[in-house]
Order: structure tokens, then C-alpha cells, then sequence
């Protein structure tokens, strides 16, 4: 009699894959965000504190651990200031065990000014509002919950090409999709959205409006009509 519950539609095929003849359906439901948190909001002082020299921040919030592909990121940026591109700071947010290797890979390539790691923080909507754009370089997700915050504050966000992220993102209009085997691409995205104020914006509002289909209050109704439907 059992009913479950797929995050997303790649979560769902799987569930499908290993529970069909167990269950009695299977429902997908995405996970949503409270839209209003993380909603972007004018954070001028906290972007100065944590610009630092550089002009235009980044941010990926992630735990700090194997799959997320934080190194990826610390060669991109090594990649990009032996061309001479140190404008760009990326905040690190989030701990793990792997959060000192990353550092000692940082400081290895000279790229402390560039790349801050801050560790856990409780003022993750504060910070989302204070940067220009975001990266999700993940080898898997199940669906994905940061990257909807992050569209929520209305940053465009440079992610892998992996199912759940393709089912929310539409390349070069809410976002972008790039394959992990495509660093140069992965370093020419960046420094174009870095350098285009307009491109920001466009990309960052599209993100938004589609955030709204993912609200928890879309999410709560979904479950309602469920437990109405098998009650």
C-alpha cells in the first residue's frame, strides 16, 4: 500500500526502475523554497566586507565534500589568473571533509585574494543577495535545493550538465548548462557573465521567475492533494 514520493524526474525514473512492483504509485513532488528568504535584497556592506579587492563576486554553496567538485572550481580560477583575470572572488560557503585539502589547493595556487572559503554560515539569503552569480559544478544531485535559492535571489547560475539541474535550467535563458568536461567553456562563461552587467540581469530575472515554480507553498499543496487523493 505504499506510496512514494520522486524529488525529480531523474529521482523518479530510478524510483520507478527499483520500487514499481512494490508500490502503489510513484508521485513527483519537487522540492520547494521559500521564495520571500531568499528573495534578492540590498546587501551593500556586507558585498563590500566580502568583495574584498576584486569587482565582482561569486559564490557556490555546497558542502565540502567528494562530487561537489570544489577543485574544479580552484582550477578553473588558476586557469583564468594565468590569463590575468583576477577581478573575480569566489566565495566558498559550506564545510566538509575535504574543506582542508581545498584550502591547501588555494593557497597552493596563490589564489587566496581570489577564493575565500567562510565555512557554514546562518546568513546563507544575506550572502546569495550581496553576489553577481553562482556555480553548481555537482556530479549528482537529486534535485538540486541550492539552486533554486540561488535563482530566488535572481543570480544566474553556471551548473553541470546533469538531469535534475536540465529539468529546472534552459541553457543561455534562466541559466547555464555546461558539461564538466568542457573546463575552457566553463572559464569563458564565466568571465563573460562577469563582464556584462546586462547579461546579469536578464539571465538573473529569468531565473527568478522560474524560481516561483518551485515555492514551498506549491510544494505543501502538492503533498495536500496527495494525501487527499490516497487518504
Amino acid at each position: 500500500k505504499t506510496h512514494l514520493v520522486a524529488i525529480s524526474g531523474e529521482v523518479m525514473q530510478q524510483t520507478k526502475d527499483l520500487f514499481s512492483k512494490s508500490a502503489v504509485d510513484i508521485h513527483l513532488i519537487y522540492n520547494g523554497v521559500d521564495i520571500d528568504k531568499f528573495k534578492k535584497q540590498p546587501q551593500d556592506a556586507l558585498k563590500k566586507r566580502l568583495l574584498g579587492n576584486q569587482k565582482i563576486l561569486a559564490v557556490y554553496v555546497a558542502r565540502v565534500v567528494e562530487g561537489k567538485n570544489h577543485l574544479f572550481l580552484v582550477s578553473l580560477w588558476k586557469e583564468m589568473a594565468e590569463k590575468g583575470r583576477r577581478d573575480i572572488r569566489l566565495l566558498i560557503v559550506g564545510d566538509g571533509e575535504l574543506k582542508e585539502i581545498v584550502e591547501t589547493e588555494i593557497n597552493n595556487a596563490g589564489l587566496t585574494d581570489e577564493i575565500v572559503c567562510i565555512g557554514r554560515s546562518n546568513e546563507v539569503p544575506q550572502i546569495l543577495s550581496a553576489c553577481d552569480f553562482a556555480l553548481f559544478p555537482s556530479d549528482y544531485e537529486g534535485f538540486g535545493i541550492s539552486l533554486i535559492e540561488y535563482m530566488c535571489s535572481s543570480l544566474p547560475v553556471l551548473c553541470s550538465d546533469i538531469p535534475p539541474f536540465r529539468e529546472v535550467v534552459k541553457d543561455g535563458i534562466n541559466g547555464y548548462i555546461i558539461p564538466l568536461s568542457q573546463p575552457e567553456l566553463w572559464t569563458e562563461r564565466i568571465m563573460n557573465i562577469a563582464d556584462d552587467n546586462d547579461l546579469r540581469k536578464t539571465i538573473g530575472d529569468n531565473a527568478y521567475r522560474r524560481s516561483k515554480n518551485f515555492s514551498a507553498e506549491i510544494m505543501a499543496n502538492n503533498y495536500t492533494k496527495l494525501y487527499y487523493a490516497i487518504g
